[in-house]
Order: structure tokens, then C-alpha cells, then sequence
């Protein structure tokens, strides 16, 4: 239920709290439970659907960098720009 939870709200930035509860789990039983089941955090679950929301805008919109920054939910830090920067410039965009 948290995964599609995640997967529907991206763009809203859940904290791990809110993922816990909506799993049913102590904060420290889920964060377990969730890196055994995908693999990854879910902090770096989070980051990964923003990214590959980010990839798909920048490959199939017009959408400005700051505009797809908006939309997938990356705040306007410099270690999230950077990351949606890196895979900009691997696809053509406009800004």
C-alpha cells in the first residue's frame, strides 16, 4: 500500500513517518521491511520515482527544468537540482 502510496505522490515528498503509518509499522520495522522488499530506502525509493518522472517529462514535454523540478516534487536545493541536472543533460529540453 505504501509503494503505490509513493508511487501516486511522488511530487508531494511523503516523509518515511507517514509511509510507516500508512504500513502499519514502527518507523524503524519499516524502513527494514521496505529496504528488504525494494532494495532501497525509502528515501532513495522516493528519489528514484521523482527521477524517472523528471526523465519522462524532459523527454516528452517542453517543460522547463524548473517547471519539471515543480511537478516531480524536487524542492530547490542544490544537491536535488543537481541530480535532475545530470539527467537533463542527457536529454534535449527547453529552459
Amino acid at each position: 500500500a505504501c509503494i503505490k502510496y509513493m508511487q501516486e505522490n511522488y511530487a508531494e515528498n511523503p516523509d518515511v513517518e507517514t509511509l510507516a503509518k500508512i504500513a502499519n509499522y514502527s518507523l524503524n520495522h519499516f524502513i527494514k521491511k521496505f529496504k528488504l522488499k525494494t532494495g532501497y530506502t525509502p528515501a532513495k525509493y522516493l528519489t528514484n520515482l521523482k527521477i524517472d518522472a523528471a526523465r519522462s517529462l524532459l523527454q516528452h514535454s517542453h517543460d522547463s527544468i524548473n517547471a519539471v523540478m515543480e511537478k516531480t516534487g524536487f524542492l530547490d536545493t542544490a544537491y536535488e537540482y543537481l541530480i535532475l541536472f545530470l539527467f537533463a543533460s542527457l536529454f534535449p529540453f527547453h529552459c
